[in-house]
Parts: C-alpha cells; structure tokens; sequence
C-alpha cells in the first residue's frame, strides 16, 4: 500500500510539472505575440518614406504619368499618408517569414532545353499540365527570369509560381541562365545582366512551341529584371510579351 502512495504521489508531482511547462509555454508564446505586435504597432506609427531622383522616370503611356504618381494613387499602401506593414502576427521576424514562403511547394514537371545560335543550350523549367503542344490553348503563360546564380528551385519563384498556378489556372516557365539550376554549362558563352540574346531567343522558341492563343507575360527577379527590363527596350513595339513586371531591388543608375 505504501508503493502505491509513492506512485500516485510521484504521478501527482510529474502531472502538475507537465502542467507548469505547458502553462509556462503557452504564457511565453502569447507575450511574444503580444510584444510582436506592440512592436509592429510603434513601426508602423513611423510614415515610410521613399526617396526618387529629382526627374521621376516617366512611364510611356497616354497620360505621361510618373512612377511616384502611380504608386501614389494605385498603390497607397506602398506610398503617402495610408502607408504601413503589417505582417502576419506570429510571422513577425523576417527570418520566420522567409521560411514560411520557402514552404510553397510547385512541380515543375518538365525540363526542356533550348538550343541557341550562339552555342550552348539554355535549360527551361515548365509547369504542368504539359499541354503546350495544343493549337487552341488560350492559357496564359509566365516567362520567369531569376537572379545571379538562381533557378527554378529559389523559394522567391515557387512563391509567385504557387498561387498562380495553383489558383489561376496559369502555366510558368522558368528560365535557367546558362549553367544555372543543375544544368549543363556547353558552352564558353555565360550570363549576365546585359545580355538579352538568350531571353530573345526564349521567347521567339515558345511561340513556336505555343499556341498562337497563348499570351506570354514575364517577370524578371534581380539580375533578371535588369535582363528583360533591357529586352522590352530593345524590343519596344516588336515585343509579343503582354505584360512585365520587374522586381529590381538594387537601384541602377547611371551617368
């Protein structure tokens, strides 16, 4: 009888200790939450400023607005008085926030490789379905440049690929600039952020693959977005890509 006193005593001890830790835990997890957003609360008290060049670049349309006047009327969040960040709550350091886009997970079924007059081969990533041998498909497709020594793998394009894939019904293909992504470098012609010739060999290879239904949009990270910034220049009214975005983190400048 008294062992069993000294179990049901012991169990009690252990009981209340898991209880301790449990409680202990849940306590630091929510004043971590509760500091988190105190803190992002004082930040976002702080007005985001963004700094230009005296002559705002112009954007080639009717209205010959400026890129700052665009922000400013379509996109408030980013720029004037109604600017702010708020980040998901239990995301609010941004290593967190980093692995959490770095969980998007996207197949990228099919690899294919364009041959290039220049000598070598330049390796393409598709998304499936892999239906790009259908004449009467109006499906959109998605030309994706990617930084210095990215590829298809990096976390920052499955992230933009997942939800339109996923979501939008959209098709992807990914450009790997030469030796890129695992691919084979068959060549002495390499990559960098002023050579075009590749993109525009790419485009002129997919509308032959494509369907002439299939309009071709692009979005250029980093290096990329320097390279087909610098392509729809050279291209202007001949270009077949509908749209672009370019997401250049590094301001270039010249002169």
């Amino acid at each position: 009888m008294f062992a069993h006193f000294f179990l049901l005593e012991e169990s009690l001890r252990l009981s209340h200790a898991y209880t301790l830790v449990i409680v202990t835990a849940i306590v630091a997890v929510l004043t971590a939450l509760v500091l988190s957003r105190v803190s992002l609360s004082w930040r976002n008290a702080i007005r985001l400023q963004l700094y230009s060049h005296h002559h705002s670049p112009v954007i080639n349309t009717l209205s010959k607005e400026s890129i700052r006047s665009v922000l400013i009327n379509h996109c408030p969040s980013l720029l004037g008085p109604s600017a702010n960040f708020s980040p998901t709550p239990w995301l609010f350091r941004p290593s967190t926030r980093l692995l959490a886009t770095s969980q998007r997970s996207i197949s990228l079924s099919m690899r294919g490789k364009c041959p290039s007059n220049y000598g070598g081969q330049i390796a393409l990533d598709f998304t499936p379905p892999n239906r790009f041998t259908s004449k009467n498909d109006p499906t959109p497709v998605l030309v994706v440049l990617h930084g210095l020594t990215g590829g298809s793998h990096e976390s920052y394009v499955r992230s933009v690929l997942s939800p339109l894939t996923k979501d939008y019904g959209w098709r992807a293909v990914t450009t790997n600039f030469r030796g890129c992504a695992g691919s084979e470098l068959t060549s002495q012609k390499l990559y960098n952020a002023g050579a075009t010739e590749d993109i525009r060999l790419i485009v002129q290879y997919l509308t032959t693959i494509l369907s002439p239904l299939t309009p071709l949009h692009a979005i250029g990270f980093s290096l990329g977005a320097n390279v087909l910034a610098k392509y729809l220049g050279e291209e202007a009214d001949r270009a077949v890509i509908r749209s672009a975005v370019v997401v250049e983190p590094w301001p270039r400048t010249s002169g």
